[in-house]
């Protein structure tokens, strides 16, 4: 009897193998009884399997000429087809299991997918694309040149919040440059990391390249302490990816390299010019696409104290005329369900910390306006909760501290430079917006100690691939990905050539 593999599987050396660790499941958020994908972790020993499979691997991948390497990408992008399309069955086939898995809406799935197929048409132009300079030299019959070596091997662990997007600006990166892979996708959307690679497997990249295992918190341990890896791009939060810096640290050589993206309390800063309308659609948009569950979210505003009731009056307008929770596959739906039943757990304790502060208060400086009623009977769904601060409080935690859901402050200031104080009091720097009428905006960004992602009169979220994408402090490491990934996942060497018949040195050295 030929035994048929569970949904879910490891993939190592080019095939696919069971795992042998603990049971692992992925179910639809917004039906949370129902299990879309079922199998097991991967121990350490198959962790280190596969590993061996990216090392193996690793001499001839790198070897390979990029614009051959290129042609891999190439074949991904012919095997998607136009994202355009919008009846293109790929592309709309994985949306669903975006929204299934991760439970945005379709529309937020399908533009998911888009995101990740735009990154690969990046990183297939790479191919083609000079990646080092020649340089000058002082000495005549000299000249020096530069390229980019790969790191080696790269472990990627991605979150599910993008979970076709995100990996795929680590992976494509990584094995554009010549490094092999191995993936780890999030527990919760294992199912849509499994059909990456699926792809993958479709257009012939050789075996051992790119190799996933799947698991939680003790299989991304054992890849991140592997000394064979060279290099871990990571997306998650501030947590763990300090733990992951922790241990590249203590590596017995000097660059094993973490990438991270982490944490963040983005949000918006409205002057005193703004366009109120403007600045309240960029306010809904920023804290509850995706359910508020961005690492972008902007789930703090900061209003001009004068403008603040009309402020407030346009945000509930606009609230209460699009932003609806429900089934993430009925095109009336803006939000869908938190992921899971840890993220009802985080999202209810932050919401009852402003409850019991505005009880405390006696409803002085601390108002209430919506009251982010909770529904888990079936899924994982969550109203807006949203509040107005008459003045910042560093004690309440919510001003400081990453929410991910649907949870939005909006705090009074005196005057701009007090809501750049209050803005940055916060340990993290990812994604900021200022809402203004004229070039003020500038003045903003030139006071700031730490910026990440910067917008004017736009939400917090809808970066585009051809830029970089990440933070500083809490947030991130101050290395992007998206665009910028290719230099984190190569490094530059120099190599100086004398085309003369004696040495000449540089600086008058004899």
């Amino acid at each position: 009897m030929t035994k048929v593999r569970p949904v879910l599987c490891n993939y190592i050396n080019g095939e696919w193998r069971e795992g042998s660790g603990d049971e692992l499941e992925t179910r639809n958020p917004s039906r949370t009884k129902e299990i879309l994908a079922r199998g097991q972790e991967a121990t350490p020993d198959e962790v280190s399997q596969a590993i061996e499979a990216a090392d193996r691997a690793y001499d001839e991948w790198r070897l390979t000429p990029a614009p051959k390497r290129e042609e891999y990408f190439y074949r991904l992008l012919v095997k998607l087809g136009d994202p355009e399309d919008l009846n293109n069955a790929v592309v709309n086939d994985l949306a669903k299991g975006v929204t299934a898995e991760c439970g945005k809406t379709l529309n937020e799935g399908r533009a998911d997918v888009v995101e990740g197929i735009h990154m690969l048409r990046l990183v297939a132009a790479q191919g083609r694309r000079a990646i080092g300079e020649v340089m000058p030299s002082e000495i005549p019959e000299k000249f020096a040149y530069t390229e980019r070596l790969p790191r080696g091997v790269t472990a990627v662990i991605s979150p599910w919040n993008f979970p076709f997007a995100i990996p795929w600006w680590m992976i494509g990166p990584a094995l554009m440059m010549g490094n092999t892979v191995d993936f780890k996708p999030a527990e919760q959307t294992a199912l849509i990391g499994q059909r990456i690679v699926e792809l993958c497997e479709g257009v012939g990249f050789p075996p051992g390249v790119i190799n996933m295992v799947h698991g939680k918190a003790t299989t991304g341990k054992a890849l991140v302490g592997d000394p064979r890896v060279r290099s871990v791009l990571f997306t998650g939060s501030y947590e763990v990816g300090r733990e992951i810096k922790m241990v590249c640290a203590q590596d017995d050589e000097l660059d094993k390299l973490a990438v991270l993206e982490t944490g963040s309390k983005s949000g918006l800063i409205a002057l005193d010019d703004a366009d109120l309308s403007l600045a309240a659609d960029a306010t809904y948009k920023s804290a509850f696409k995706t359910t508020g569950q961005r690492c972008v979210t902007g789930s703090i505003v900061y209003v001009p104290r004068q403008k603040a009731q009309h402020f407030t009056d346009l945000l509930m307008q606009y609230i209460e005329e699009h932003v609806r929770a429900g089934d993430p596959f009925d095109s009336e739906t803006f939000m869908g369900p938190l992921i899971d039943e840890q993220g009802v757990e985080k999202v209810a304790f932050y919401n009852d910390l402003v409850r019991k502060a505005a009880s405390k208060r006696g409803g002085k400086g601390v108002s209430i306006l919506m009251d982010g009623e909770m529904d888990t009977s079936e899924g994982n769904f969550a109203e807006p909760f949203v509040y107005v601060v008459d003045r910042y409080d560093p004690d309440l935690r919510t001003m400081r501290e990453e929410v991910f859901g649907p949870h939005l402050a909006i705090v009074l200031v005196d005057d701009a430079d007090e809501a750049i104080r209050c803005f940055e009091s916060a340990p993290y720097s990812l994604a900021m917006s200022v809402i203004t009428q004229s070039l003020r905006y500038y003045e903003i960004f030139r006071k700031m100690r730490h910026r990440g992602l910067c917008y004017v009169n736009l939400p917090t979220i809808g970066a585009e691939v051809q830029l970089p994408f990440g933070g500083t402090r809490r947030s991130g490491a101050g290395m992007p990905s998206a665009a910028d990934m290719f230099n984190h996942v190569s490094h530059p060497v120099a190599v100086t050539v004398n085309t003369g018949s004696e040495i000449k040195m540089a600086q008058g050295l004899k």
